[in-house]
């Protein structure tokens, strides 16, 4: 049987939003942003079958803003959902369904016109559930659902900074780049993305330190808050770059941080 508390309360701590779970049978259980407005988003669907664990995003009745919010996505945005499905997809299979169809990733930012529905399908083959834990399980399922909600995210991100008084645009003074930095929504995405390896030197702590480095790294903002100007200027998925401690320290030695360009260059002296 599927622990849905146990999936959700994992993903949930991990993304710092609350999910929410419905179990429907033994089998399947249902997962969503508490945040989001009910109907007016979509859930995901966990499936335990023979042998493998699928997921796929259902939309709700009235999603029909979500989908909007996806056809008026910028260029940049549409880049960053490609380029975190291709990095999801060295690792496991996933498959993008748009109007019911199957379309290749490449494809996604050519698409025109309105969408009648957007989906996003993965799963694991070959697990033989007789020879690992419950507990082994569990973190394989909210695995999968955290990859998806990262996905969604891409999307959702301005949503979620509306929603977020801490890190809110536009309150430039009550905010810092360490606000944007700090949120393990975007932290987990941009280590999807990038891998943990420094952006200035190519450090990966887990080649230094092994086990107790690995996924250690910090996340740099790399246009300062205080150059953003109004709404709708900062994307994490562009705007955060994996960091080193030491580079990090040093890009901030000074009150307008050294650029990634200048600290590489550096580097090569």
């Amino acid at each position: 049987m599927l622990n849905g508390k146990s999936i959700a309360e994992i993903v949930s701590k991990r993304f710092r939003t609350p999910v929410s779970n419905k179990i429907k049978s033994a089998t399947q259980v249902e997962f969503r942003l508490e945040d989001l407005a009910k109907n007016e988003g979509f859930y995901l669907n966990l499936q335990k079958q023979w042998k493998r664990i699928s997921c796929e995003t259902i939309l709700e009745p009235f999603s029909k803003p979500f989908l909007q919010g996806i056809e008026s996505a910028s260029a940049e945005a549409k880049e960053s959902f490609i380029s975190l499905f291709k990095a999801f997809s060295r690792s496991h299979h996933f498959t993008l369904y748009i109007d019911s169809k199957e379309i290749k990733i490449d494809e996604f930012n050519k698409l025109r016109g309105t969408l009648g529905s957007f989906q996003i399908r993965q799963e694991i083959k070959n697990i033989d559930f007789d020879d690992i834990q419950t507990e082994e399980v569990t973190q394989i399922c909210a695995d999968i659902i955290w990859r998806s909600f990262c996905l969604m995210m891409v999307f959702l991100h301005k949503q979620i900074l509306e929603n977020d008084i801490s890190i809110k645009e536009g309150t430039e003074q009550n905010i810092t780049s360490r606000d944007y930095e700090r949120n393990p929504i975007y932290r987990d995405i941009v280590i999807s993305l990038r891998g943990p390896i420094c952006s200035c030197c190519d450090l990966r702590f887990e080649d230094k330190y092994g086990a107790y480095g690995r996924d250690f790294i910090e996340i740099h903002h790399v246009v300062p808050v205080s150059v953003l100007k109004g709404q709708n200027k900062f994307d994490p998925l562009t705007d955060l770059l994996p960091i080193c401690s030491n580079c990090h320290s040093i890009i901030h030695r000074r009150e307008v941080p050294y650029t990634i360009s200048e600290i590489r260059k550096s580097l090569e002296k």
